[in-house]
């Protein structure tokens, strides 16, 4: 089966290996450079929400055009891929947390299938322990309704210790595609303050 880029969840960290090693070759390397700095659509436009200071950052895929905040103090990764952003605590130098966002091509059910897969791996791992997942939540920001759900689990290892939480958030765009929030922390409780940072959006039909 051909996989296309940008088109399955389950691909974008492949998809991001490749991208790296493709960019250590010079002339690929500036290719792909061009290519994300022509599709970035970041508009370094800032406002002020309940104190908040954010950027309007926009991902585009799939005939959607949302354009969403992101909280003070979060940093955006140049090296991930035009079709999807990626945002890291630049305030805290041992990267507790880290965002991805995007547009998938996805059903809510198929959606699901992450947080489910990713549960069941970290429970059936010797090296993690106290694993939870929530049930389905919802919350709304500005008119708009939102599901999430949040993965937690615990380092086993007689080494290290360390606590981790997943959440997994999205906004149903229609019955095939969704806007999705990833969020990955260390050491540090994913509240409903740093979901809904994030969750401030504006959405547009564009053509492809």
């Amino acid at each position: 089966a051909l996989w296309i880029p940008g088109t399955d969840h389950a691909a974008i960290a492949t998809e991001v290996k490749i991208v790296e090693k493709l960019k250590e070759r010079p002339l690929i390397g500036e290719a792909i450079e061009s290519q994300l700095n022509t599709n970035n659509p970041t508009n370094q436009t800032t406002n002020s929400t309940n104190n908040v200071t954010t950027m309007q950052n926009q991902v585009k895929d799939y005939g959607y055009l949302v354009t969403y905040s992101v909280p003070q103090g979060f940093e955006y990764d140049s090296d991930y891929s035009y079709d999807y952003r990626k945002y890291y605590d630049g305030e805290n130098q041992n990267d507790d947390a880290s965002v991805i966002v995007a547009v998938q091509w996805d059903t809510e059910e198929e959606y699901l299938e992450n947080s489910d897969w990713d549960y069941n791996y970290y429970s059936g791992n010797a090296s993690y322990k106290n694993v939870n997942l929530s049930e389905i939540k919802t919350i709304n920001v500005a008119g708009n309704e939102f599901k999430y759900k949040i993965l937690t689990y615990e380092s086993n290892s007689e080494y290290y210790t360390g606590k981790y939480q997943n959440a997994y958030i999205w906004y149903k765009l229609d019955d095939e595609h969704i806007f999705n929030v990833e969020i990955e922390t260390t050491n540090m409780e994913i509240t409903e303050s740093l979901i809904t940072s994030f969750l401030n959006i504006q959405v547009s039909k564009v053509s492809e």
